[in-house]
């Protein structure tokens, strides 16, 4: 049955609103972005909190910026009327004017746009040491399209042809992670200088891993073995446990010597033993 006229014409009419909304009202809300280099602009100021972890990580953001805009950027330089000021670390300013930086997890970090006395800034940083080089790295990927995908100088690592990048004057990203600390990794992917590692394998401390040879010792073992794993011990590992002069290891030695190789194990040096992971 066909629609009445009059009714046609209001479903065209509301067609028309709905995609006003739609398309037009979106696009003046998300109209408002930030220019932070182009090739007709002022370069913006890379400014670094005090330390060589986030000098090292303005550096770095310089020198990624610089290949993929083509302009030559260096950290320092004295700001330009209507440049952006890119603080990488809790300097002063972020301190002073983004003060919920002190209350991320861990090594969170934020990428935050703000404007003071009518001047932009672009905040990349957290407040633990290496928080500002995550900062840096998340701001390249999603900003200037830099990618790490494996170790390699020639085809791991994307740097593209971008003059201009920008940004949403609403930028307020926080980044944080499920974990304490990160301690392993599957890939050793190392910036220019070799000093550290891409991609947040790491946090600001060691909370297990190696350091479980420290945390828990003989003592403990002798007082608690339920606190270690029941495991059994590999044949290479028993031979070089045999080779062993430490008093302290005589019982063990019997054991590996009688052929046992299943138990709660412990040893003072070197790892390989484990505490049991289960246990409260």
């Amino acid at each position: 049955m066909e629609r009445p006229a009059d009714r046609s014409i209001r479903w065209q009419w509301l067609s028309i609103v709905v995609g006003f909304y739609v398309l037009v009202i979106p696009e003046v809300a998300g109209a408002a972005v930030v220019t932070v280099i182009s090739p007709s602009t002022p370069l913006p100021s890379v400014l670094s909190a005090a330390g060589q972890v986030h000098a090292d990580a303005a550096a770095d953001l310089c020198d990624y910026l610089s290949r993929v805009t083509g302009r030559e950027l260096t950290p320092g330089r004295r700001v330009a009327a209507g440049a952006v000021t890119i603080h990488v670390g809790p300097d002063a300013f972020v301190l002073k004017h983004v003060p919920e930086i002190k209350d991320l997890y861990a090594d969170g970090f934020l990428l935050k746009h703000l404007t003071v006395d009518e001047k932009p800034h672009l905040v990349l940083s957290g407040f633990r040491l290496k928080s500002s080089r995550w900062a840096v790295e998340e701001f390249l990927m999603q900003f200037a399209g830099v990618r790490w995908l494996f170790p390699d100088t020639v085809y791991g690592e994307i740097v593209p042809s971008m003059p201009t990048v920008k940004i949403d004057d609403e930028l307020n990203q926080k980044h944080e992670p499920h974990y304490l600390s990160r301690g392993n990794l599957g890939m050793y992917y190392f910036d220019k200088s070799r000093r550290y590692l891409r991609r947040r394998p790491e946090g600001g401390g060691s909370f297990g891993s190696h350091e479980f040879q420290v945390i828990f010792n003989r003592k403990d073992y002798q007082r608690h073995p339920e606190w270690f794993a029941y495991f059994t011990v590999s044949e290479s590992r028993a031979q070089s446990l045999l080779k062993g002069t430490h008093p302290e290891h005589a019982q063990l030695r019997e054991a590996l010597q009688r052929g046992q190789r299943l138990g709660r194990w412990h040893w003072d040096y070197g790892n390989g033993w484990q505490i049991c992971m289960s246990n409260p």
